[in-house]
């Protein structure tokens, strides 16, 4: 009978509630700690490992069991804010101030934070950054989540401020020097960027993005037996990642293993089949074995999801020359050095602007139009946007995006920005 019961649960689609309820019934209040302890270190484990959701996951279960629990609630409510689920996290900051009778120094700095993550960093920084002044003692926490706020923004000056401050008061997390080295990375400075993401691997051995990066630089660089064991290592570990076969491929053909490349490239490809880098690999491995007409379907697809992959364009170039098509290479060679011209251009003005971050919407004005002529739109859009966050008139903005969205048939939305146009007036 006892027997079926528990069988019946196992079945229940609220089996693992019932099957706690069940083990409390039977073994008593131990078990209810053992349980709810499990789930605390569980979502502090991957609030530290930045799995917010996984850590949102743990926490309901630990409100259930404790819901008049204000150290929870305010966990939850950073968790809640880290997964981007900022209501929530306002439900659950409203439940503490009820909890414990009002506002506290905890509830006021997650509702800091909270704006920082929704945008209003310029607003409140200076009175965060004063608390860091005043090692408060939640002072990493302000300083990664300033940190992240600017990274998001694409502002790499103010982003390595918080770093640097941040390593000051703890030198040995990885999870700083990873983030460091990304920004180091887009204010071109590599050499620095692969110094900091070798320290992080040198912190925590199993950073699998780190990692993979790391052997993405090597092979950038052409230098496959620096790349080799980090590649290694991923392929003991991670041998069904398309990535990481990717890499892989990347490697042996860098080390002229055509076939093993290839069998690595088309196994990844399976998995991500409109992946550019390896559409392309796999083009230049066809032009390699003197091929032109298979590569050139693979780097026009690679063109059409990306057109401002100038790589792509460049082997274009070639390919066409191989199969005798004059004119159409000559019209790809110009297209190329137009996109070439534009994307420096970007690449220059995203550089200035993340080492000097100004207020002047005419900087980000002009790197949103250079992203949006490479058809990058998901980035020219923010820089567009953030043009108007800076002044909200901006007419050449206005005028751009009331162009874009009327070429993408969204009239409402270029209504919006039509309105300030001076011919609308």
């Amino acid at each position: 009978m006892f027997r079926a019961f528990v069988t019946s649960v196992r079945r229940h689609p609220l089996r693992s509630l019932l099957l706690t309820l069940l083990s409390v019934a039977i073994l008593g209040p131990f078990v209810v700690l053992g349980y709810a302890e499990y789930h605390w270190r569980s979502a502090q484990r991957a609030l530290r490992e930045d799995r917010p959701e996984e850590a949102v996951s743990h926490l309901q279960t630990c409100l259930w069991l404790s819901p008049d629990s204000v150290k929870v609630r305010l966990v939850a409510a950073r968790a809640y804010r880290l997964a981007g689920k900022i209501p929530e996290a306002e439900e659950q900051l409203q439940k503490v101030m009820k909890l414990q009778g009002g506002p506290s120094d905890a509830t006021q700095l997650e509702y800091l934070l909270m704006r920082v993550q929704a945008g209003e960093t310029d607003d409140v920084e200076p009175a965060l950054l004063g608390l860091v002044d005043a090692k408060h003692p939640e002072a990493e926490l302000i300083l990664e989540t300033l940190a992240r706020s600017h990274m998001h923004h694409l502002r790499y000056g103010p982003a390595y401020v918080c770093l640097n401050r941040w390593l000051e008061i703890n030198p040995d997390l990885a999870k700083i020097y990873h983030w460091r080295g990304w920004v180091l990375e887009r204010v071109n400075k590599a050499k620095l960027a692969l110094v900091d993401y070798e320290r992080a691997l040198e912190l925590d051995p199993d950073l699998f993005k780190v990692r993979l990066r790391v052997a993405e630089m090597h092979l950038e660089d052409s230098n496959p037996p620096k790349a080799i064991p980090h590649l290694e290592r991923l392929l003991r570990d991670h041998s069904h990642r398309a990535d990481v076969r990717a890499k892989l491929g990347q490697c042996r053909f860098l080390q002229g293993k055509i076939d093993e490349a290839r069998e690595h490239l088309e196994f990844a490809l399976k998995e991500t089949p409109n992946d550019a880098v390896l559409l392309l690999q796999l083009a230049k491995i066809e032009l390699l074995e003197n091929n032109p007409a298979a590569a050139e379907p693979l780097l026009r697809r690679v063109i059409e999801n990306d057109p401002g992959d100038t790589e792509a364009r460049y082997q274009l170039v070639s390919c066409l020359n191989k199969l005798g098509k004059t004119e159409e290479s000559n019209e790809a060679l110009k297209q190329y050095e137009r996109y070439k011209a534009v994307l420096d251009n970007a690449n220059k003005l995203l550089r200035e602007e993340g080492e000097k971050p100004t207020n002047d919407p005419a900087s980000a004005h002009a790197i949103g139009a250079a992203l949006l002529e490479l058809e990058r739109d998901k980035l020219a859009l923010h820089w567009l946007h953030e043009a108007l966050k800076r002044n909200e008139k901006y007419v050449p903005t206005h005028q751009l995006l009331a162009e874009y969205y009327t070429r993408r048939g969204e009239s409402n939305k270029a209504a919006v920005h039509q309105r300030y146009l001076p011919s609308s007036k």
